[in-house]
């Protein structure tokens, strides 16, 4: 897993290099073991992502999203969970399944 999430993480970050734009890219983990896989800032907000291998996420594998809540003074955007799903699809409110051809 650790590899598959480094060659997506790197490819997002080519991306952005490529597009002459600076990336803020962070991996998030807190005191009780609860983790972001990827959060991108632009624009003072907070795009959150989860990676993962399989191709039907369900809202728990967003559920660490929540402790965002409590950040002040920056916005949370639209997030979701990049996998092998063939559509792009809603899993909430405000997040998205995003398929791997989609990035």
């Amino acid at each position: 897993m650790a590899r598959y999430t480094s060659r997506l993480v790197s490819g997002i970050l080519k991306s952005y290099v490529n597009a002459g734009k600076e990336a803020d890219l962070y991996y998030l983990r807190d005191g009780n073991h609860r983790e972001i896989d990827l959060l991108i800032y632009q624009d003072n907000t907070l795009y959150p992502l989860e990676i993962k291998l399989h191709s039907e996420p369900s809202p728990s594998d967003i559920k660490h999203f929540a402790m965002l809540e409590i950040i002040k003074n920056i916005k949370i955007g639209e997030g979701g969970v990049i996998c092998t799903a063939n559509e792009l699809l809603p899993i909430s409110d405000k997040h998205k399944i995003i398929p791997l051809w989609a990035i």
